[in-house]
């Protein structure tokens, strides 16, 4: 068995740092504040987009690649799901009766901070939409189709959680076949950051 000395953990460490160092955070679109938790939906993506799954769907999620580090975040969670209107499906939302998965459950709570201000609770995404936008090339829509779901789901070579939150989604999928749902999975090379899960 091969050890690694430490000028060759020292070595690894400095050339971990510097491929992190070297990913530039993304440009938030221009209608978004900058501001974390930003709930805007970003300009560009408030196109109607077809559904992958349901009715006239391709069965196939939408696969894009990250391309740089989030633009107000560092927290990159496993998973958000919006509505027809881009907000975001959480407890409370009368769409979420259909998200009572276990997986779904948790992520949730990962995904989220939570703060009181003025009387209120509110549900805070640690990755907002305007920063999930500009991790990516293109601009995107997280407008789920009308009536339906929009899952946008965030993988790693290194995901223990990632194929039980497929599973539960594909039991959404398998359980609605009337729902129009969008599923988008987006690879994060680990140069952009690592993801978040308890």
């Amino acid at each position: 068995m091969r050890t690694c000395t430490l000028p060759c953990l020292a070595f690894c460490l400095a050339t971990l740092l510097a491929a992190c160092a070297s990913v530039e955070r993304g440009v938030l679109p221009k209608s978004c504040s900058g501001v974390p938790g930003d709930a805007r939906v970003p300009r560009g993506g408030d196109a109607v987009v077809p559904a992958t799954h349901g009715p006239g769907g391709t069965g196939k999620p939408v696969e894009l690649t990250a391309v740089a580090r989030p633009a107000t975040s560092d927290v990159i969670p496993l998973l958000y799901v919006f509505d027809d209107q881009g907000v975001n499906v959480t407890e409370g939302h009368p769409l979420a009766r259909r998200l009572m998965a276990p997986a779904f459950r948790k992520v949730e709570r990962e995904a989220y901070w939570s703060e009181v201000s003025g009387g209120g609770y509110y549900r805070v995404p640690w990755l907002d939409a305007c920063s999930q936008a500009s991790m990516l090339r293109d601009p995107i829509s997280f407008r789920a189709p009308a009536g339906g779901l929009m899952f946008v789901q965030y993988l790693s070579p290194i995901c223990s959680e990632c194929t039980s939150i497929a599973t539960a989604i594909h039991g959404i999928i398998d359980a609605n076949p009337a729902l129009p749902v969008r599923w988008v999975r987006i690879s994060v090379p680990p140069e952009i950051g690592s993801l978040k899960s308890g």
